[in-house]
């Protein structure tokens, strides 16, 4: 049943979709053998971790977009700003700081809450001086983009450099992880693929990197005039599992913007075995389903 199930839905959504694309880590450009698929229960866990990773890179950039439009709401000068970012509060409380760090004050803050139930934000334009972590953020965050261009800007390769979203997320074990994601304005498509993520530590020194996807699309939600309720795309053998680039804009944009619940990637990195890991938003699960591959 499940090898059946795989091939019906397989063949259907690649009718609709199919984005053919690989990651690349460091500066290995050759594909790599075959690997061995994990245990079901690992393989849960790895996509566990992904998802939890996706969904804090999802919540960065969606408070930096509902921030950022929340400046015109109230008309901030924005000639004051030179640096921004998210900081997390704990108990689901996040704030978004505007600030000028010249003069070591906010420009403009807004307090989030969010939960399944309802989200709610409080503004202040009232500028306050900055406390010494929200400074070490604030300038790391103006910082990363600088020192990653500099360092890898010849390893970055885009279609193009409009909509380009630079997020950088502290670490656990110090340090910090910079996305570069790749957003669109175009009504009605989904943006998959041009996104990197750079590891640095304190000091800002790039330690590793890494490519998600070799190619972009901006795939559309509709077909032959009807919506899309499934979209997928495709992982070679340089990107065995689902990124959390791909739960972040599925997130923003699939769902976010146009209510599609379940989003597929077709992976073949796996020695003769396909996996066709699907994420549930509703579920809020990442799963994936083995589909294996006919011989001829």
């Amino acid at each position: 049943m499940k090898t059946l199930f795989c091939e019906s839905k397989i063949k259907v959504i690649l009718f609709a979709l199919l984005l053919l694309c690989f990651s690349l880590h460091g500066k290995a450009q050759t594909a790599p053998k075959k690997l061995i698929a994990p245990s079901p229960e690992r393989f849960q866990a790895i996509n566990d971790s992904i998802l939890a990773e996706g969904m804090l890179l999802y919540t960065f950039e969606k408070l930096a977009w509902q921030a950022t439009d929340s400046l015109m709401k109230y008309n901030v000068n924005r000639a004051e700003i030179n640096s921004a970012t998210a900081i997390e509060d704990g108990n689901l409380t996040w704030r978004y700081i505007f600030a000028n760090l010249d003069k070591e004050q906010t420009v403009f803050e807004l307090t989030f809450h969010l939960s399944n139930d309802t989200s709610f934000y409080v503004s202040s334009a009232t500028p306050r001086k900055l406390k010494p972590n929200e400074i070490e953020l604030l300038k790391a965050k103006r910082l990363a983009p600088r020192k990653v261009i500099k360092e890898k800007g010849d390893s970055i390769l885009l279609a193009n450099t409009s909509g380009l979203n630079w997020d950088l997320i502290p670490l656990e074990k110090g340090g910090y992880r910079l996305y570069l994601l790749h957003g669109t304005t175009k009504h009605g498509v989904i943006p998959i693929g041009d996104d990197y993520s750079f590891d640095l530590d304190k000091e800002m020194n790039v330690l590793s990197w890494r490519r998600y996807h070799r190619s972009f699309l901006e795939q559309p939600i509709t077909m032959n005039g009807e919506e899309i309720k499934e979209v997928m795309h495709s992982h070679t053998p340089m990107t065995p599992y689902f990124t959390t680039t791909d739960i972040a804009n599925y997130m923003l944009y699939g769902h976010d913007l146009y209510r599609i619940k379940r989003f597929s990637v077709l992976s073949t990195a796996f020695a003769d075995t396909s996996y066709l890991t699907t994420f549930d938003v509703e579920k809020m699960k990442l799963t994936s389903t083995v589909c294996p591959i006919e011989k001829h």
